[in-house]
């Protein structure tokens, strides 16, 4: 597991399209992410996974890159996703990441 920061978007669009086509995966966790503690502790203990800190890295994503491989963990409002099931209390945080991340079975549970 690597976190990193780098400067350039030329460094940045290298380095993810390593990592994607190495199998690893990338996860974007936004820095109001309100879960993002205890998800930065899930990651670090995942292999093949790294975490990206740019914001840069973000933008390449949504106008590229459309991987199943790249996570990106934010709350947006004006969009549904799994973080409403878990504000309104029908699932938890560790469930959620555990799905993200593949770890649950078909029926959803870990």
């Amino acid at each position: 597991m690597e976190v990193r920061q780098v400067d350039s978007m030329d460094k940045i669009a290298d380095k993810l399209n390593k990592s994607l086509e190495s199998d690893h995966r990338v996860v974007y966790v936004s820095d109001d992410f309100a879960w993002k503690e205890l998800a930065m502790e899930k990651i670090k203990t995942m292999d093949n996974t790294e975490i990206v800190l740019d914001l840069e890295a973000l933008e390449l994503y949504r106008m590229y890159e459309f991987s199943d491989r790249f996570i990106v963990l934010e709350e947006n409002d004006k969009f549904g996703s799994i973080w409403n099931y878990v504000r309104n209390g029908m699932i938890s945080v560790e469930e959620a990441l555990e799905c993200l991340f593949g770890e649950c079975n078909e029926s959803g549970s870990v």
